[in-house]
């Protein structure tokens, strides 16, 4: 069975961060994983509908690509769902609203075999 990576996002815009995380998903993918994306703020721009479109050609899905609410409680009720249900190995945050979310799903998550991670993208905070 192929490693599952779910990639949790603020939102797929211009930034870096999001760029970084597609590229890094599409080549996980290249490299026999099964990566799907959650979005709690959707995609803002034409730069993040070329990142999205850029994960659907490598067959990636992208759960919240039209929520607009980075603050919605559905993006927990979301999370802890896909987290039980899909059963990922590696729930990886980027960006600290993303970072804060995955740190509450997984203190309630049913899931205790999931490997949680970050990356720290900026230093302002």
């Amino acid at each position: 069975m192929p490693i599952r990576v779910l990639q949790v996002l603020p939102d797929l815009s211009a930034g870096g961060a999001e760029g970084f995380a597609t590229n890094l998903a599409v080549s996980q993918v290249e490299n026999g994983a099964e990566v799907r994306f959650l979005l709690m703020a959707g995609v803002r721009d034409k730069r993040g509908e070329a990142l999205c479109s850029d994960l659907h050609q490598a067959g990636i899905e992208v759960i919240g690509a039209r929520e607009h609410n980075v603050r919605s409680p559905m993006n927990l009720v979301r999370l802890v769902s896909l987290i039980n249900s899909w059963h990922p190995n590696v729930v990886h945050a980027h960006l600290y609203s993303a970072e804060v979310l995955v740190a509450v799903a997984r203190a309630i998550s049913l899931r205790g075999d999931v490997c949680y991670t970050r990356t720290l993208h900026s230093t302002d905070i």
